[in-house]
């Protein structure tokens, strides 16, 4: 499968989810957006940070054991799903002392906190048997499942809403149900590459040690990647009108969210396998360009943003359309330089921790004077998010051609 074909299909997934966000923040309203995805990007945040950079890591591991011989792949798979399913497990144990905590803080019912529950302890897993097929370039098998996923959520939202029964509780359970439903697939097709296979302690030490700046990384990552700590600030420094606006963009960190996803399975595998650091400048600056041709409708986008939400999401929320200009310039300068994250990933993994860790608190001092001191709202949450993330761009862009340069 060549890489314009894997664009296209990416771009179909985007369409799909971006599908999916925009009826449900119709769908939802104002105020109860701002709750579901309040709810939602927390738990994805929690997934991010429970990762513990593994889900990179593996892929770089497997990516060479694939190279080898089966038996390699197969012993990297199984063990790091070991490693995947014994953290989630550490998580239940973390949300069962806290649940009475989140009960209260998301305003919601304890039917709709389990299901999250049973979220954290699947979706792990689900994406380390992704980024198998990414490196593998099993291309038919990811987008497959991509769409079934997608599928999965739409399909039955849209139904409920046509019989009157799309509330909250609703949209919190199709999220659960089809995060839960997949990875049950995935685990029984992957279910010979993953029996027989001994826990290998020497191999998840070596693992583990890749990871751990990865997962500090990630540990910043996690509230700057999708809006999730300006969630919080608006929810504590605003009303709950700035919230459902605010959330309401977050359908383009949906869009961000896939473009980076296709950058990254096209080019991760491609680069650590690349030790001659002259190839590596050369396929960079290709990728590169892909990277910018890709964001070019980001762009595209800007001056119909306003006709954009109107037939998206709805006029009740045209009150955003002048933020979501800025967000999605911002979302450009980041898009295009992804391709240098992942070359930081493979070669600086500490570097790219510490630019993360430097945006990540940034972000905080930057959302809280915007928001609690000066009451921005939605316009404060976008600023702050644009300026560490442009920031960062260019921070990974300096180090990581200074790392294939050698110096």
């Amino acid at each position: 499968m060549n890489s314009y074909l894997v664009i296209i299909l990416t771009l179909v997934v985007s369409a799909l989810n971006f599908l999916y966000s925009m009826l449900n923040t119709r769908f939802l309203g104002v105020s109860d957006i701002g709750i579901y995805s309040l709810l939602i990007q927390s738990i994805n945040t929690i997934i991010l940070i429970s990762d513990f950079g593994l889900s990179t890591a593996f892929l770089k591991f497997y990516t060479l054991a694939f190279k080898k011989d089966i038996k390699e792949s197969r012993r990297v798979l199984a063990n790091s799903i070991y490693v995947k399913s014994l953290i989630s497990s550490g998580l239940m144990i973390v949300f069962l002392v806290i649940f009475p905590f989140i009960k209260n803080h998301f305003e919601t019912g304890t039917k709709e906190i389990i299901l999250t529950l049973l979220t954290l302890l699947t979706i792990g897993n689900s994406e380390l048997i992704m980024s198998k097929y990414r490196s593998e370039q099993n291309f038919k098998k990811f987008f497959m499942y991509k769409f079934l996923f997608s599928l999965l959520r739409i399909l039955p939202m849209i139904a409920l809403y046509y019989l009157g029964k799309y509330n909250l509780s609703s949209a919190i359970g199709i999220f659960s149900y089809s995060s839960i439903t997949i990875i049950f697939i995935l685990l029984l097709s992957e279910k010979d590459s993953i029996k027989n296979v001994s826990f290998d302690k020497s191999f998840i030490t070596e693992l583990l040690h890749f990871s751990k700046w990865i997962f500090i990384s990630n540990l910043a990552l996690a509230f700057l990647t999708n809006g999730t700590f300006e969630l919080y600030l608006l929810k504590n420094y605003a009303d709950k009108k700035e919230l459902g606006l605010f959330s309401s963009l977050l359908i383009f960190f949906t869009i961000l969210s896939v473009l980076n996803t296709s950058l990254t399975t096209l080019f991760f595998p491609k680069f650590a396998g690349i030790e001659d650091k002259k190839i590596l400048n050369i396929e960079v600056k290709k990728a590169f360009k892909m990277g910018v041709i890709i964001s070019i409708p980001l762009i595209f986008l800007i001056p119909l943003m306003e006709i954009f939400i109107k037939i998206s999401i709805g006029e009740g929320f045209v009150e955003a359309v002048n933020p979501a200009r800025l967000l999605v310039l911002g979302f450009f300068i980041e898009l295009s330089s992804q391709v240098y994250r992942l070359v930081l990933y493979i070669n600086e993994n500490k570097k790219i921790a510490f630019i993360n860790l430097f945006q990540f608190i940034g972000s905080i001092v930057l959302g809280f004077i915007l928001i609690a001191f000066f009451g921005l709202g939605i316009w404060g949450a976008v600023i702050s998010i644009i300026v560490v993330r442009v920031i960062g761009a260019y921070f990974m862009v300096f180090y990581a051609k200074k790392s294939i340069r050698g110096n």
